[in-house]
């Protein structure tokens, strides 16, 4: 094959050699009432735009969508404070 080696066995990515050092950080579930508020003040910052609230939260606009319907929010309500 290329490269040498032996045939079949591919060299591990530092994550799969080390799983302690794929990722550090704690994992928060989306669905957490964090996230909410996350959600709710990304969509307040932006006036509703679910877009820019994505880019601002750096995960897909689909995945704001799903978790404003898991949440209840809604772009107008999210828009207005104290909500």
């Amino acid at each position: 094959m290329f490269g040498g080696g032996n045939p079949g066995t591919r060299s591990a990515p530092a994550a799969e050699a080390d799983p302690q050092a794929a990722d550090l950080r704690p994992r928060i579930s989306r669905r957490d009432e964090a996230w909410r508020q996350r959600i709710a003040e990304a969509l307040c910052k932006t006036r509703g735009n679910i877009s820019a609230a994505a880019r601002a939260l750096r995960v897909h606009r689909t995945e704001v969508c799903r978790l404003m319907r898991y949440h209840g929010l809604t772009a107008e309500r999210a828009s207005t404070p104290g909500e």
